[in-house]
């Protein structure tokens, strides 16, 4: 077989000749690190495995829980008052849970209404006559929320507004002329002159949707649909689900923090010792230079030692850190 080796003084030296004990060895060691590797890799396969089918079993509650603390904390703030926000946003469930309309979507129309002046009391009566409309014409209950709430605010409504609920199939102009004593034609230049208020719109909304109006128990029918029933189980399956994740928070902020702090160590450590990574990179280079000589091999196991000695003070420095966190 063929040497390779190096030249001192005239004196030739077989150190890595390709059946050299030492190069046996090497390749000894290499089998073995590929079973280990390999055996290793199976066995957190099948863990990870179980711990997938774990996971993805908590994350739905979970998120749903963490969604629901998002919205609390965004009541809070708008009503200026957490129980104000906690008892609103029951009702808002219990409203959600016996209509075809998600919770997150009256969550959201519900923020946009007290947002532009609605009380927490009215709320809930306000969003049934506005979904009844938005259920009617196929519009999304926060759309006609807003056009409602904005009118809120301005105090009067302008031609655009009109525009708006007429365009999208909301008939509202026999309500106006009604309220105003002017005939369909005339009402043009009642808006015109500033003569339509928000009051007129809250006025109209409510003849639509009570008594004999064109709208009345809108969602109570759409509730009676395939699509609303299959939406008010859905938001009832929620319901049920939801306690399993408000009782996960607590741990999984916990969690979340003592892998900030972690991470945090990890990351000062890695500042400090930048150098690794170059002896690391060599080694690698190194093999992809020489391809498979003992030169090679011994940088690669060079360099893997520096970076398993590395890691083990990173683990050192972690561990340390998460421990003064408990």
């Amino acid at each position: 077989m063929a040497a390779r080796g190096i030249r001192a003084g005239g004196a030739y030296v077989e150190i890595f000749a390709d059946d050299s004990p030492l190069r046996r060895s090497l390749n000894g060691l290499s089998s073995k690190f590929k079973k280990v590797g390999s055996d290793l890799a199976r066995v957190s396969g099948i863990f990870a495995g179980a711990a997938g089918a774990g996971a993805a079993a908590l994350a739905w509650p979970l998120q749903m829980a963490a969604n629901l603390e998002k919205t609390e904390a965004a009541f809070t703030t708008l009503l200026k008052d957490g129980n104000k926000a906690k008892a609103l946003l029951g009702e808002l469930r219990d409203f959600a849970a016996s209509t075809p309309l998600q919770f997150d979507e009256i969550a959201d129309a519900a923020k946009k209404l007290i947002a532009f002046g609605s009380s927490a009391g009215d709320v809930k009566e306000e969003l049934r006559r506005i979904g009844d409309i938005a259920g009617a014409v196929g519009a999304p209950i926060s759309e006609i929320a807003e056009i409602y709430g904005k009118a809120r605010v301005q105090g009067r409504l302008f031609a655009e507004d009109v525009n708006q609920l007429t365009g999208r199939g909301i008939p509202v102009l026999e309500s106006f002329a009604a309220q105003l004593g002017v005939t369909k034609d005339q009402l043009k230049d009642a808006v015109k002159d500033g003569k339509l208020g928000f009051a007129n719109l809250e006025q109209a909304f409510k003849d639509l949707t009570s008594g004999s109006g064109q709208f009345a128990g809108g969602l109570e029918k759409q509730s009676k649909t395939l699509i609303g029933a299959f939406s008010t189980l859905k938001d009832n399956i929620e319901a049920a689900f939801r306690p399993f994740g408000e009782a996960l928070l607590p741990a999984a902020k916990g969690a979340l923090g003592i892998a900030t702090k972690a991470v945090q160590a990890f990351s000062k450590w890695a500042e400090r010792n930048k150098g690794l990574a170059v002896g690391f990179a060599a080694a690698v280079a190194a093999l992809g230079v020489l391809g498979s000589s003992g030169l090679a091999a011994s940088a690669v196991f060079f360099g893997l030692s520096q970076a398993m000695t590395g890691i083990g003070a990173a683990g050192g420095l972690v561990g340390s850190a998460v421990g003064a966190g408990l």
